[in-house]
């Protein structure tokens, strides 16, 4: 999810004062920007570095050359967009609203100059006394994978991780910030379970050839490719765990070190396959696959827009990873089998209240909850079906299941089904290793994404509503996990123990129990209609 907007760090550019320095990378030269904060550290920031070229429905392919030099540009390169129209609701008062209202092509905004399919571009912020010494010494690397339901975000939306930079620099390291754009909504998850004219998952590959690029280049910004961590949020960490299982026995991860935060995953069965694409058609004003292919990319764009900005049922984003079942298929079953690298060190983790933010105002009784229920897993057997309804997620509003009314039960339902569950998952696959840290962060309200503003707090910026110890505590623990493999030199024993995990707290910072429902999450990871 995008979450809070953080804006943009304060860095002043040097304006006159330096020759910025540039980076040869074969089929290009680029030149970075020499910014310094309010406390005199400069950083070199390389923006919109093109690392692949979008072909139209096809798998990223390199860069054309062009060896003029290259800079930022006039704009921070986006990826076309689409939000959905149920998440405007959020915190809205229903009124007599039984649904959400349709959203037509007079609701969108004029499409931003900044987007553009042209839009695999990666930003590269690196310390500039890193930069300088690069022949002598490597730093680790941060790969920022952003979320926002696969349809939405892009790479500079939270900055580029000043305060992870400035807290690696006060623990005594340096570390390389990276943040990418990946192709969203159906530009990059668009699938037909019928034919392979249609080629899934682009955004996915997109994101796997990012990596590949940083492997081959980071080097020549002081980088250690040795030493690289993706770190992403919702879809971004979801996105970590495809990764993470994807590919055959031969197939390896372009990372050490992972940090999912509140990891998003959806399994979008054959048949909402078929209906999206069909949208698609209808949307846009084709009949075909091939007449989709030469569009214009505004009507392409106005296209994505409506379908997703109607996508139903609520909570939901229409677009997503598909199973192939051959290179990819779905992380939570993928990880109960064992399909996972035993040389990867993982951090996963939840947030207390994540469903709130997706959980429809609409649902008001028993038979509005199954109905959402079978809407959003529409494989669900009949007997499934009331395992869910009757065992796992009751009507019973005593507090005695983690919920108090109909919003509170769906909200449960789909925090943890989704997003909450996946952290546990990860935890206790690897786990068996030894290479797993779990945490909670539950400062109220404790809701998807508001956990962002305490990852990205910046000290050169005021955030209202932030407590700015816990902060620092929380990156600490990030930057720590990243340069050493280890969130912290030496863990007390019980945090060790299989139910806890590091919570994130105003009051009190330090191991207890997860608050997700471990008896739910095992039910959900062997669901054999997900």
């Amino acid at each position: 999810m995008k979450g809070l907007s953080l804006g943009l760090p304060l860095l002043v550019p040097l304006v006159n004062a330096v020759v910025a320095p540039t980076v040869d990378l074969g089929y290009t030269i680029h030149q970075a920007s020499v910014e310094s904060t309010k406390d005199g550290m400069r950083y070199l920031n390389f923006t919109n570095l093109q690392y692949g070229a979008s072909r139209r429905f096809q798998p990223p392919i390199p860069p054309p050359v062009n060896r003029t030099i290259q800079s930022a540009g006039a704009y921070n390169i986006r990826c076309p967009q689409g939000e959905p129209a149920w998440l405007s609701q959020f915190g809205q008062p229903v009124g007599n609203l039984t649904e959400v209202p349709p959203v037509t092509i007079a609701d969108l905004p004029a499409i931003d100059p900044s987007i553009s399919e042209d839009c695999l571009y990666l930003d590269i912020f690196v310390p500039e006394a890193v930069f300088q010494a690069k022949e002598d010494r490597k730093s680790s690397v941060i790969i920022w994978i952003h979320g926002g339901g696969y349809v939405s975000g892009w790479k500079s939306l939270y900055g580029p991780g000043l305060g992870l930079m400035e807290t690696a620099k006060q623990a005594g390291h340096d570390v390389i910030f990276v943040s990418i754009n990946y192709r969203l909504g159906l530009f990059g998850f668009l699938a037909d379970p019928d034919s392979n004219e249609v080629t899934c998952n682009l955004g996915l590959q997109d994101q796997r050839f990012a990596l590949q690029w940083v492997n081959k280049n980071i080097h020549l910004f002081g980088g250690d490719p040795s030493t690289v961590t993706v770190m992403g949020e919702s879809a971004g960490g979801g996105s970590i765990m495809y990764h993470l299982t994807s590919g055959n026995a031969s197939y390896r991860p372009l990372f050490q070190r992972a940090i999912a935060q509140s990891p998003f995953t959806i399994n979008i069965p054959a048949a909402m396959q078929r209906s999206t694409l069909q949208e698609v058609f209808q949307r846009a004003n084709v009949t075909s696959f091939e007449q989709l292919k030469g569009l214009p990319t505004q009507a392409l764009q106005t296209a994505n827009a409506l379908v997703v900005g109607n996508a139903m049922p609520y909570g939901t984003f229409v677009f997503g990873p598909v199973s192939d079942k051959n290179y990819l298929d779905y992380p939570p079953v993928l990880l109960g089998e064992g399909h996972y690298p035993d040389d990867v060190s993982v951090m996963a983790g939840h947030n207390t209240n994540e469903g709130v933010l997706f959980a429809s105002p609409f649902v008001k009784s028993d038979e509005d909850y199954a109905n959402l229920v079978s809407s959003l897993f529409p494989g669900i057997s009949p007997t499934a079906l009331s395992v869910v309804t009757d065992n796992l997620y009751p009507g019973n509003f005593s507090g005695e299941y983690g919920y108090a009314d109909q919003t509170g039960r769906v909200a449960s339902t789909i925090g943890e089904s989704l997003i909450s569950c996946n952290q546990y998952f990860l935890g206790e696959a690897f786990n068996r290793s030894n290479t797993s840290f779990r945490y909670e962060f539950s400062v109220p309200p404790a809701i998807h994404a508001v956990d962002l503003s305490y990852t990205f707090y910046n000290p050169s910026e005021s955030v209202s509503g932030l407590n700015v110890t816990l902060a620092k505590i929380m990156q600490r623990y990030f930057v720590n996990f990243i340069t050493t493999g280890q969130p912290y030199s030496h863990l007390p024993r019980d945090f060790l123990a299989d139910d806890m995990i590091q919570n994130f707290n105003i009051s009190r910072v330090g191991p207890s129990k997860d608050s997700v429902s471990t008896k739910r999450c095992d039910w959900w990871q062997k669901a054999t209609f997900r």
